[in-house]
């Protein structure tokens, strides 16, 4: 039987920013989808991407549009500002990097991929 060494405190750190990152993701992406599929209920669409998300949003706060009751339109509001809250506090230090550290140093960071290959 092989035996894994115990992760640090940092290696254990930068996972969690992975994971972090990652269920960040998952939530940006239902939140998503279910502004779409409520407005599709009501026969309103858009392309695919950010851009088309930003379509839905605009026509859903409209309030001149006949095509979206009022429940709906602040149901896709409420929706849309959970879409557009800031995730976390920007300019997060490395992984691997001390949290005093001004400036990333070189050979510091890590990568999604390069940290969790192997994964599924």
């Amino acid at each position: 039987m092989r035996f894994v060494e115990t992760k640090t405190a940092e290696q254990q750190s930068c996972l969690m920013l992975h994971r972090t990152r990652h269920l960040f993701v998952r939530q940006q992406n239902a939140v998503i989808n279910s502004i779409r599929a409520h407005l599709a209920e009501l026969g309103i669409v858009a392309p695919v991407g950010r851009d088309g998300v930003e379509e839905l949003l605009d026509v859903a706060a409209d309030p001149d549009d006949d095509h979206v009751p009022d429940p709906a339109r602040e149901c896709v509001a409420a929706l849309g500002a959970q879409l557009r809250m800031p995730v976390g506090p920007q300019g997060l230090p490395p992984c691997n990097a001390p949290p005093s550290a001004p400036t990333p140093r070189p050979g510091t960071q890590t990568t999604f991929l390069g940290c969790c290959r192997g994964r599924s």
